[in-house]
């Protein structure tokens, strides 16, 4: 009995420090980084650039592909599916499905609903200019 009391422990130990792991692989899967600024922020602090255009005009703004992680704020998308952001006017920059999110203007602030979780993480670092 003392034994089979000892083996049952052990295995115990062994599913919970499972369920631990499997629970932080589930959350670094569902977490998505999210930058909110203005188009001069988001400029120097580097995560964004504009290209092409002539004279500059018709530039287009894209992601750098700087992922400095202090200017991130980690967002479970499991767990949450609203990102408000205080401006009347937003843009998602970076290349999350339009078909993944919603953005809508709620008393002067945009929030920006995820409809499909799965495909708006596909891209890990969102990046969200406001006007």
């Amino acid at each position: 009995v003392t034994g089979l009391t000892a083996e049952v422990a052990v295995n115990q130990d062994s599913i919970r420090s499972q369920q631990v792991a499997l629970e932080m692989r589930r959350r670094e899967l569902g977490t998505v980084y999210y930058a909110i600024g203005s188009k001069k922020a988001l400029t120097t602090s580097g995560l964004i650039e504009a290209k092409g255009g002539v004279l500059g005009m018709g530039k287009t703004i894209k992601p750098s592909g700087k992922v400095a992680p202090e200017l991130f704020q980690p967002l479970d998308t499991d767990a949450q599916t609203v990102i408000m952001i205080p401006a009347a006017k937003a843009t998602v920059i970076s290349a999350q499905p339009a078909s993944s999110y919603e953005l809508t203007v709620v008393n002067g602030q945009t929030m920006l609903r995820i409809l499909d979780a799965a495909q708006f993480r596909a891209v890990k670092h969102v990046v969200i200019m406001t006007a």
